[in-house]
């Protein structure tokens, strides 16, 4: 819900300075300053991507989250809830650089930083089971056949 209301705001904020952007165009034939088309062209495309993005998530917002998680295992419902920190942290470490802060003065850094470290623990924790197996029977072999005890184990035929 927090999330949808800042993306909204932005959204909002964005339209605004897009609308007085066009103003601001047509006042430079009048002799007022705008801003450089390259820049201008950036806003125009953050901004389509933020509509994609709305339109992306806007299913995960119509969703009642607490319905959601009943539904999920506990490891689905860490990586939803680890999903959404970064996604909040994420749009926030935006705020902090439009907004002409240093980012990695901001406490923001280290937010995000302790959330992806959680991520690759979860990540850890689910390719554990993708790991190779370690064959005991043929370890023993090995050590066996390595042993200078001269007992060496009969070889098949």
């Amino acid at each position: 819900y927090i999330l949808q209301k800042k993306l909204t705001v932005l959204t909002m904020s964005i339209q605004t300075n897009k609308l007085s952007g066009k103003r601001k165009k047509a006042d430079s034939e009048t002799g007022d300053e705008s801003l450089p088309p390259e820049i201008e062209d950036s806003c125009e495309k953050f901004f389509r991507q933020l509509i994609t993005l709305e339109k992306v998530l806007l299913p995960l917002f119509n969703t009642d989250i607490t319905q959601l998680e009943q539904t999920l295992t506990s490891e689905q419902q860490t990586a939803l809830k680890l999903l959404q920190l970064y996604g909040i942290n994420s749009l926030f470490f935006s705020y902090v650089i439009l907004s002409g802060e240093d980012p990695e003065a901001h406490e923001i850094q280290h937010e995000l930083r302790r959330i992806e470290k959680y991520i690759n623990q979860i990540k850890e924790i689910r390719d554990k089971d993708k790991r190779p197996k370690l064959d005991k029977p043929a370890v023993k072999r090995f050590v066996k056949a390595g042993l200078p005890t001269g007992k060496r184990p009969k070889r098949k035929k």
